[in-house]
C-alpha cells in the first residue's frame, strides 16, 4: 500500500523516526489487534493502539459505542469492530481473568496481558503469559495504588500499547522473560524475572517444576 498525503501528515511524527519509517507505518496499517477486557485499561489501550495506527482493532468484552466512534474520531483510517477478529496478529488482554490469560496461552498467539501496576509481554513462543501473570498477579509487590489508580492505568496502557506496535512493526529487542511492575508512588519501572508456575495449565514445561 501507499500512503496518501493526508496519512503522511497523520503519522508524521512516527514516520520520521527511522525504527519505524514508511515502510513501518504501512505494517501498522496492515495489522490487526484483539483487545480484551474491559474498563478503563482496555479503553487506553485501543485508544493508543488507534492514534498509532494500527489498521483494525478487535474489542472484545468492550461493547461500548462510545469508544467505538471515540477511535472513530481519532483516526478514520482504524477498522473497528466488536468480538472476534480472524488471523489477529496480537492479542492485548487488560485486567483479564486467569481463565481468560489462560486461553489466550492455550492459542499458542502473541500476546501482551496487563492489569494495575504489571505487565508481561509474551510475544514469543519461550514465553509463557500464563506463567508471568501468576507471578504478577501473586506478588505482593503489586498493590493498590488507591488514588494514582487512573495515571496508573495510563501508564500501563501505554507500555502496552509500545509493546504491540514495536512486535508488529518488528523493532526492539525481544522481551525477556520477566514481568514488569510500575510503582505509582516512585514512578519506577521494574523487571521481575519469573519461574514456570506449577498450576500452569498451558505451558508445556509445567510439569517439570
Amino acid at each position: 500500500m501507499t500512503l496518501s498525503d493526508t496519512q503522511i501528515d497523520r503519522y508524521s511524527r512516527q514516520i520520521i523516526l527511522p525504527q519505524i519509517g514508511a515502510q513501518g507505518q504501512q505494517r501498522l496499517l496492515q495489522s490487526a489487534v484483539a483487545v480484551g477486557g474491559d474498563g478503563a485499561l482496555a479503553e487506553v489501550v485501543a485508544l493508543y493502539l488507534a492514534g498509532a495506527g494500527v489498521g483494525r482493532i478487535a474489542l472484545q468484552g468492550i461493547d461500548r459505542e462510545a469508544l467505538r466512534a471515540a477511535i472513530m474520531d481519532l483516526n478514520p483510517d482504524v477498522e473497528v469492530r466488536f468480538g472476534e477478529l480472524g488471523g489477529a496478529d496480537l492479542l492485548l488482554l487488560c485486567n483479564g481473568t486467569l481463565a481468560q490469560i489462560d486461553g489466550a496461552a492455550a492459542s499458542r498467539r502473541p500476546v501482551i496481558a496487563g492489569g494495575d501496576g504489571w505487565l508481561v509481554v509474551a510475544s514469543n513462543a519461550s514465553i509463557c503469559v500464563s506463567c508471568g501473570a501468576r507471578a504478577a498477579i501473586a506478588s505482593a509487590a503489586v498493590a493498590s495504588t488507591s488514588d494514582l489508580d487512573s495515571p496508573a492505568r495510563g501508564v500501563i496502557g501505554s507500555l502496552m500499547a509500545l509493546a504491540a506496535v514495536k512486535f508488529l512493526v518488528g523493532i526492539g529487542d525481544p522481551p525477556r522473560h520477566a514481568w514488569l511492575r510500575f510503582d505509582p508512588p516512585r514512578s519506577a519501572l521494574t523487571e521481575h524475572p519469573f519461574e514456570r508456575a506449577a498450576d500452569c495449565p498451558t505451558c508445556a514445561n509445567a510439569r517439570s517444576v
